[in-house]
This record gives structure tokens, sequence and C-alpha cells, in this order.
């Protein structure tokens, strides 16, 4: 799968998911401790996949399957995250 073809198909759901942390970053000053930790985890887990998304387009052609099996895991890794801080 080429690389421009990863980038469009998660592109909307990366889009999604940032705004989705920027509405919680906004009201991480009421979260307690536990979500305060929940947060964190998410923050890791954001961190992950911005790291991801970068070398999609460098390792795709190599190795596509690998890569899309790894970011899918992380992108339901990052929505759950903010599932659960936004109950």
């Amino acid at each position: 799968m080429p690389s421009a073809s990863l980038k469009e198909d998660y592109g909307d759901i990366v889009q999604r998911l940032a705004q989705q942390r920027d509405e919680l970053r906004l009201q991480a000053h009421l979260f307690g401790l536990e979500a305060k930790q929940q947060w964190d985890k998410a923050e890791q887990q954001w961190e992950h996949l911005r790291a991801k998304t970068k070398v999609i387009g460098a390792e795709a052609s190599h190795g596509g399957g690998e890569i899309k099996e790894s970011l899918e895991v992380v992108l339901e890794d990052v929505g759950a995250d903010y599932e659960r801080l936004r109950r």
C-alpha cells in the first residue's frame, strides 16, 4: 500500500483523535488523581501515535502491512483512552 493511501486512510482518524485530545486537555484542570494517571497514559500513547505517523511515509513501501497493524493498535488504544476519560 502506498504511503499516501495510509496517510489518507488514517488521517481523518488521527485528526479526530487530535480534536478529542484538545478538548480533554482543556478539561484537565478538573481531573482527579485517577483521571490524571489515565491522561498521562493517553499522552504517552498519543506521542507513540505521532511518532508512528511520522515514519509511515518512509516505511510504508517496505512493510505496509506491519505498519498498518501497528498503527491500528495505537489508534484503538488512544481512542479507548480518550473515551474512558470522556466518561
